[in-house]
């Protein structure tokens, strides 16, 4: 955050260095600066290297250095960025308030202006910034945002409140349910229940939560975050598929190109210990590892397509294994 704050160009500092006006709006126009919002820039290059997490944060930045009166309350998009939320396949750049209703502003260039109660118990601080709460934010994109989006951010949202606390999320999952109820009739609120009800902190990825989507749309019976003991460990596998005798993994390309993501290790290195833990898990369980990755998991189609191409079809049960026929005497 700090860094993206001190990286973030404003017209009057452009101008005490010696920018002109001219050179200011020529290096918009000509694509070396972007206009975040009014009186904001930053250096293209920069922008093109962040994520859709670290625009919104951008976007909060530029809108708190604008604001006028009373500090806007971040909240949907926006907070679920300041929260550390993923933003699934989310494009948009603007920063997203929320206002009570009966309110006059509306939505701006760079900002959108949602409106809806709150109470002092819905607001937070975070780095400075007002934002809404850890719960409130996951409940309003429940209502407003794309499945796959809101089902990211409820499962990561709600490993952040309960972490490996399966009753307190339980209780957590029907208290918004509850407050949901008697909003019946409004807008977003049955979507809203159903992804507050299919929310499971346990995902580790935001595409292990868009694949556990997938997979129940396309119909599948399985098991999440299947533990497996072998001699060298225990894992945890995404999925089991609970027809078939297969177990599956959805991995992004950023597990191995992320040197983070390594923990140190060499990108080799992953590979070959990658290999390892699955033929633990294959000679333990006796099972297949199935695997795809953010394309697949982009949309039931493709998963659909990539699962048939392995013989995993929703519904269908396992074939018995044929057994080996006797030898001619």
């Amino acid at each position: 955050m700090a860094e993206l704050e001190r990286a973030m160009l404003h017209w009057r500092q452009l101008l005490d260095e010696g920018s002109r006006r001219r050179d200011i709006l020529s290096g918009v126009s000509e694509g070396r600066l972007v206009r975040v919002a009014r009186g904001c820039y930053l250096e293209r290059a920069l922008w093109q290297r962040l994520r859709s997490e670290e625009r919104q944060l951008v976007a909060a930045l530029a809108c708190e250095r604008n604001h006028r009166g009373c500090a806007p309350l971040f909240s949907h998009y926006t907070a679920a960025a300041l929260w550390g939320l993923p933003l699934y396949r989310f494009g948009d750049t603007r920063a997203h308030t929320l206002q009570q209703p009966g309110t006059r502003a509306g939505s701006t260039a760079g900002v959108v202006r949602h409106r809806g109660a709150y109470d002092a118990a819905d607001t937070v601080e975070i780095c400075g910034l007002r934002v809404t709460s850890l719960t409130r934010t996951v409940v309003d994109l429940a209502r407003v945002a794309a499945p796959e989006l809101a089902l990211g951010c409820a499962d990561a949202g709600l490993s952040l409140l309960h972490g490996n606390d399966a009753d307190g999320a339980e209780r957590w999952r029907r208290q918004q349910l509850e407050a949901l109820g008697e909003l019946s009739g409004h807008r977003g609120v049955r979507s809203a229940g159903r992804v507050i009800a299919f929310a499971d902190g346990r995902a580790d990825s935001v595409l292990e939560s868009v694949s556990r989507l997938q997979l129940a749309r396309l119909g599948f019976r399985i098991a999440f975050q299947v533990p497996v003991r072998t001699p060298g460990g225990e894992f945890r596998v995404d999925f089991e598929f609970l027809d078939h005798d297969a177990l599956g993994e959805v991995d992004g390309e950023v597990k191995y190109t992320d040197p983070a993501m390594r923990g140190g290790r060499s990108l080799e290195r992953v590979i070959v210990d990658e290999k390892i833990r699955e033929d633990l898990v294959r000679g333990v369980t006796g099972k297949r590892v199935v695997r795809w990755d953010a394309r697949a998991a982009a949309t039931v189609q493709a998963l659909g397509a990539r699962l048939r191409a392995f013989g995993l079809v929703p519904g269908a049960r396992p074939r018995p294994s044929p057994r080996p026929r006797p030898s001619p005497r």
